[in-house]
């Protein structure tokens, strides 16, 4: 299915070679016909960020350049396996946690993904089933073990518990 509208090249040829794993989820969601949105533009990331007082991490950043998650109008807004990546326009900081950031979830919001926005672990990606759990160090990181379905993102391999 792919982009419902064309991608900037050259934001995308330059991401993609800083960010392999940028491909990596755009072939799979082209392999199992999930639809996805265009990227959204610098101007509007930069928006974005300066209205929520953030910066988000560079390869969460190249990847919302790319494309702007799965919630496409007229689809189930999800991947086949139930993910939702959301748009830019719906992250929303963890009320409990402010340093964190919600941009994700699986199974309906069963499951919530957020990145850390701030410190030494700045870019981890945990998910939120009542407790902060990290499942990966990095936002490229995540999605690359999102591609390659790996066990250690689903509930029963889930390791240590973070405050």
């Amino acid at each position: 299915m792919g982009c419902v509208a064309e991608v900037g090249q050259e934001v995308t040829r330059q991401a993609n070679q800083r960010y392999p794993f940028i491909n990596q989820v755009l072939a799979h969601w082209d392999a199992h016909e999930v639809s996805y949105l265009p990227a959204v533009s610098e101007t509007e990331l930069r928006s974005f960020e300066k209205s929520n007082n953030l910066q988000l991490p560079d390869d969460v950043r190249a990847f919302y350049l790319t494309t702007n998650g799965v919630r496409v109008p007229g689809t189930s807004g999800v991947d086949h396996k139930q993910y939702d990546f959301w748009p830019l326009r719906e992250f929303k900081r963890v009320e409990d946690n402010p340093s964190k950031l919600y941009f994700a979830d699986f199974m309906q919001s069963l499951w919530p993904f957020a990145i850390e926005l701030e410190g030494p672990e700045r870019g981890a990606v945990y998910v939120v089933p009542g407790k902060f759990i990290k499942i990966a160090p990095s936002f490229g990181e995540f999605m690359k073990l999102y591609v390659a379905d790996d066990e250690s993102i689903y509930h029963s391999k889930w390791g240590k518990e973070e405050s």
